[in-house]
Parts: C-alpha cells; sequence; structure tokens
C-alpha cells in the first residue's frame, strides 16, 4: 500500500474544492430552466412587477418635476432620476432573496433538511448556487435597463476604449458582489427559521428592507436627518441602490469606492451565517417528512 506524500495531499486538498464546484453545476442548470420553463413567473417578473412600477414611478416624478427639464431634486434631473429608477427595479428583480428565506424555511419545518445535508454538495452551496443559476436568467432584464439608458442617452456611451472595458469589469465585480450579499443576509434571515414555526414576518420584513433600505422606493441621497445616515450605510443599499447608481452614473470612481464597503459587508454576512448554520445544525432535531 503506497503512501499519499505531501504533493499528493496537496493536490487531493485542491481537487475537493473545484470536485464540489462541479458536482454543483447541476443545481445551477436545473434552477435557470425551471425559471425559463415558468413563463407564468417571467411575465408577471417582467411586466407587472418591472414595466408597471416604472410606469407609474415616469408618470409621478414628470408631475413632481412638471416638465421642467432644467430642475433638480436632491442632485437629480429628471431623466437622471428615471434611469436610476430604470436600473432600479431591474435589479429589485434580479436581487431578490425571497426564495432563498422560502426554501430554507420549507426545508426545516417540513423536515427535509436531512436529505439536502446529506449531499456531497454542503446545502448551502446549494442554496447559493440555484440563486446564481436562477439570477442569470434576470440579468437580461438588467441589460433591457441598458438598452433603455442608452436609448435615453441618444445611442452614445459615455465611455470608450479602455475606460469603457475597466468600467464594464468594476460593474461586473459590483453586480456579483450584490448578488453574494444578497445570499448571505437572506440566509441569515431564514436560519430564524430553526426558532420559528412562521416565516411569514421573515419574508415581509426581507421584502420590506429590499424595498426602503435597499433603495427601490427612493434614492439614498434624496433622504434627509438621521434616514440619510442609515439609507448611505446599510448594508441592503449595496444590493440595488448602489448597482443603480454605478450603472446610472457611469462614473468608474463611484463604482470603485462601492466595492469596499459591500466587500466588508460581504466578509461580515458570510461569517455570521457560517456561525449560524453551524450553532442552528448542532439544536436541530427532526426525522425526513
Amino acid at each position: 500500500m503506497s503512501v499519499p506524500t505531501r504533493a499528493t495531499q496537496t493536490g487531493e486538498s485542491w481537487r475537493g474544492p473545484w470536485r464540489m464546484l462541479r458536482d454543483s453545476r447541476p443545481f445551477l442548470w436545473c434552477e435557470a430552466k425551471v425559471v425559463v420553463a415558468d413563463r407564468g413567473l417571467l411575465f408577471v417578473d417582467t411586466v407587472l412587477a418591472t414595466l408597471l412600477p416604472l410606469v407609474v414611478y415616469a408618470v409621478l416624478w414628470g408631475a413632481v418635476f412638471s416638465g421642467d427639464g432644467d430642475a433638480q431634486l436632491a442632485g437629480y434631473g429628471y431623466q437622471q432620476l428615471i434611469t436610476y429608477f430604470i436600473y432600479a427595479i431591474a435589479l429589485g428583480r434580479l436581487n431578490n432573496g425571497y426564495d432563498i428565506v422560502d426554501r430554507l424555511s420549507h426545508s426545516v419545518l417540513e423536515g427535509t433538511l436531512e436529505a439536502h445535508v446529506v449531499r456531497p454538495v454542503p446545502f448551502p452551496l446549494q442554496l447559493l448556487v440555484g440563486f446564481l443559476g436562477g439570477s442569470v436568467v434576470y440579468l437580461a432584464l438588467v441589460g433591457v435597463a441598458f438598452v433603455a439608458d442608452m436609448f435615453m442617452r441618444g445611442g452614445q456611451l459615455p465611455l470608450a476604449g479602455v475606460d469603457l472595458i475597466v468600467h464594464i469589469v468594476i460593474v461586473a465585480v459590483v453586480l456579483l458582489c450584490s448578488q453574494l450579499l444578497l445570499f448571505m443576509i437572506s440566509f441569515c434571515i431564514g436560519l430564524a427559521t430553526f426558532g420559528l414555526k412562521r416565516t411569514d414576518l421573515l419574508l415581509s420584513g426581507l421584502l420590506l428592507a429590499q424595498t426602503t433600505l435597499g433603495g427601490l422606493l427612493l434614492p439614498p441621497d434624496m433622504w434627509s436627518g438621521p434616514l440619510a445616515v442609515i439609507m448611505q450605510y446599510n448594508p441592503f443599499r449595496y444590493l440595488i441602490a448602489t448597482p443603480a447608481e454605478v450603472l446610472s452614473s457611469w462614473q468608474t470612481d463611484a463604482a470603485v469606492s462601492a466595492i469596499v464597503p459591500g466587500l466588508c459587508y460581504l466578509v461580515f454576512f458570510s461569517l455570521l451565517a457560517a456561525w449560524l448554520w453551524k450553532r442552528a445544525l448542532t439544536s436541530y432535531h427532526g426525522a425526513g417528512g
């Protein structure tokens, strides 16, 4: 019998994470196919939950600005504000943690958690990869928002050449960071299911936080007083408002400055999620239902 060498052990340690990622790919493709196959859900998300709110915002803020093209409100003109809401509404559909909390709570309350935990891929990774797979489809909404933005700008890109490439890379990092941060926050909220019997309060609280603190109701710069501080530094703004500001402003400096706080929140909630998950498993008792 051969004794494993240090090189062999090192190779196995590197092979483990890659094998786990490879094994998690089916969860990604399965979730993407489910979203595409559910045409009713796609219709609701793209029309009722995206187009109609945008029409309401356009009419409402059109009345506020009263057709004055030079008017400014908290640094926003009418076109800038509508461009922000175009991206914010699209990001609101992309970064939605409802399913994460719902699936985690369903597995706990229905007693099916064991069936997920015993798989080679850790259950949190199953949820993460499935969430990313479903989000891939909703990236199309961000693409539609980009087309609308270009239409409002007369078809001209604000950046060109190397600056454009750098900005696109940074925007991709901001979007990925927002996705991962949303998952970690939603996962932490979903873990409260281990101590609750109903999750209605958790889901309602998450949706309320995404709408108000996330910046769907108003851009963070439009709030004043103590609320302005909360809107500027709460973690939910990095899910919707920050990516929307980066996409609508086309300012590379703003995109770079948005990455650091988002990454700090991501590290914090990742550590918190790992700690809560470990504690939840040690206190969980159930039999598959």
